[in-house]
Parts: structure tokens; sequence; C-alpha cells
């Protein structure tokens, strides 16, 4: 009987295109942080494709004021970009905390990982969105690389330094 019953949810949830919901939260447990996912996200058909070519990374990727720029620098793309990545915390008492790495990483299909000397950032790329996670190393108090990022429509330099 439970295995029927199983059968039956499991068809149940792709007629409710349920799967692209699993598929964000086993993201969120690979990565290991949790936050909670918008409905409009869930709803919509993330890639599955974890063969994504480098080009999908460049842009600008916002959550709130913090920026991922990505852009690819001649001549280490279209294998290798740059990442350019800046985060902020205001605090209650007008303190604003910072963090920032600025690295070249080759990206493996929908993954890349950002390191410096100290900071780790695990990127995913899911579309139109990018879900992070740090090791809480990357800057001032309070400041993480953590969450759902949305692809912005403000320009992308394309000029390395």
């Amino acid at each position: 009987m439970e295995t029927q019953e199983r059968q039956e949810a499991e068809e149940t949830s792709e007629r409710l295109d349920v799967g692209n919901f699993r598929q964000a939260l086993a993201e969120v447990a690979r990565v290991g942080s949790f936050f909670l996912l918008p409905a409009f996200i869930c709803a919509q058909r993330l890639p599955r494709d974890a063969h994504q070519p480098s080009s999908r990374w460049i842009g600008t990727w916002t959550q709130g004021e913090n920026r991922i720029t990505v852009i690819a620098c001649w001549p280490y793309a279209p294998a290798v970009l740059t990442f350019d990545a800046k985060a902020y915390w205001h605090s209650p008492s007008k303190n604003i905390e910072t963090a920032q790495i600025y690295v070249r990483a080759h990206p493996f299909g929908n993954r890349v990982q950002l390191t410096d000397e100290v900071c780790k950032i695990d990127l995913t790329l899911m579309g139109n969105y990018l879900l992070a996670s740090d090791n809480n190393l990357c800057g001032g108090i309070n400041v993480r690389f953590r969450g759902l990022w949305k692809r912005s429509t403000a320009s992308t330099p394309s000029v390395c330094d």
C-alpha cells in the first residue's frame, strides 16, 4: 500500500511541477545553507543541465544592494571568468560592514568556487539565479554571500583591469 501511495504522490507532484522545488531544496542542502525560496522561483522550470556554457555566468547578479559581477577577460576567457563580489550589512548602530572578493575562477558547468586566502564562496547557476554559500570568512560581521541572487538588467563592465 505504501508503494502505491508513494507512486501516486510522485505523479501528483510532477503534475504540480514540484520537481523544481525539490531540485532547489536539494541544492540548498548541498551548499549547506537554508533559506526560503520565493514561490515564483519554485514554479519556474530551472535548468537541470549542469553543462552550462561560461557565457551564462557573465553579467551582474544582485541581492538587495549586494552585487556579483562576472566578466570574461582576455586572454583568460572563455574558460576562466573574473568575479567581483561585494556585500554589505548595515548594523542597528548605523555601522556598515563590508565584504569583497575579486578573483578569477573556472566554472565547471553550473558550479564555481571562488577562493582567496581566507574567503570561500560556492556558486551554483540556476537559470537567471545564483545560489550562493560562503564559509563566514569573507568580510565584516554578519556580511554573507549566501542565498539567492538574481540576474540584473544592469550593464556589466566589459573591460578588465
